[in-house]
């Protein structure tokens, strides 16, 4: 019996065997066939565009306010209240300054009793002249008569209007009293204090609008060529990009260093103030045309520069001659490139 047993287990272990080599010859046979079904690579491509590019350096320059008023008084006067502090920020038409007016009221208030004692003075006399020209009419006067009441009623309205433009005047004095803000902006100088005597023309306050930025920046001759005015251009400022636009130079240059100050416009949200950096990227150079491809499509490869265009699902390498980079940017040429093929870029 323990002879069968183990002629039994003999037999087992042997065709186990048998079983899994067979298995592991089959898998072998097959790993060639998925082999050769490996799915094709994924890409990415671009289509090819025909444009121009320009070399682009950064030049340092300073941030200013675009424009700054040294708010001045019509009159003189005693300064009786400030209403804003430096670093405060003001609207147009703000009460800045206000200077003392109790005299002025006084004087207003007498022109305008004098100008009510003319009307008066002015009813009475349309009253007698239309009397006496009734009467002058009929015969019963003379002409002299009626000639010395009509001239009393024009004096009296030619008064009237004297009276009313001074009083006028005055009031329009009083309003100045009262120094306004000429624009909305940031108080950068408050020259004077409460108690203060200001003369006619003297400066009250210190204005610099801020919603406009103007950044200045010293450039050699050849980036002007490259400059037309209106031409939007990159500016960082504290770590922000913003579009500002070419506005104008100044046709004097420095000796020292052959360059000439051009200036830039850029809108202000994030409160730029003035005296900061700023990095303002200028063409340093004519423009390159060409085709526009992505830089990682050119690639090296045998010594030679070229591209892959996609034709009919493949990658088909076409050798081109680079003419220029910019940033992430090429403009390249070849045989058998054209503008709206593509080509690939990864994969």
């Amino acid at each position: 019996n323990l002879s069968r047993y183990f002629i039994v287990t003999v037999i087992l272990l042997v065709a186990s065997l048998v079983v899994l080599s067979n298995t592991c010859l089959g898998e072998e046979k097959k790993a060639p066939a998925q082999k050769s079904k490996r799915p094709p690579l994924l890409v990415t491509t671009v289509v090819v565009e025909e444009g121009a590019i320009q070399k682009m350096s950064d030049f340092v320059g300073t941030t200013y306010f675009a424009r700054i008023s040294e708010v001045a008084t019509d009159l003189e006067g005693l300064v009786t209240r400030i209403n804003f502090d430096e670093g405060d920020s003001v609207k147009k038409g703000d009460d800045l300054v206000q200077l003392d007016s109790q005299i002025l009221e006084a004087e207003i208030a007498g022109a305008w009793a004098a100008f009510e004692q003319n009307q008066v003075d002015l009813e009475n006399a349309r009253r007698d002249f239309e009397r006496i020209d009734g009467l002058f009419k009929e015969g019963s006067i003379s002409e002299t008569d009626h000639d010395s009441y009509r001239s009393q009623k024009l004096r009296l309205e030619k008064l009237s209007a004297e009276l009313q433009s001074r009083h006028d005047k005055l009031l329009i004095s009083k309003d100045k009293k009262s120094i306004k803000a000429p624009f909305g902006g940031i108080v950068v100088l408050q020259p004077i204090e409460v108690g203060e005597w200001v003369a006619k023309g003297g400066n009250v306050i210190v204005i610099a609008d801020d919603s406009v930025m103007e950044v200045e920046v010293d450039v050699p001759i050849g980036v002007l060529e490259n400059l037309k005015k209106g031409r939007v251009v990159r500016i960082r400022v504290n770590k922000r990009d913003y579009d500002g636009t070419f506005t104008s130079f100044i046709p004097r240059g420095d000796t020292a260093t052959r360059t000439f100050t051009a200036k830039f416009s850029l809108q202000n949200p994030n409160g730029i103030v003035e005296g900061l950096e700023a990095f303002v990227s200028l063409p340093d150079g004519g423009e390159t045309t060409g085709l526009l491809v992505p830089r990682d499509a050119v690639v090296d490869k045998y010594g030679k520069t070229m591209v892959f265009r996609v034709l009919d699902s493949k990658a088909v390498e076409v050798p081109v001659q680079v003419k220029g980079y910019v940033g992430l940017q090429a403009v390249v040429t070849g045989s058998g490139l054209e503008a709206g093929q593509e080509i690939v870029v990864k994969g």
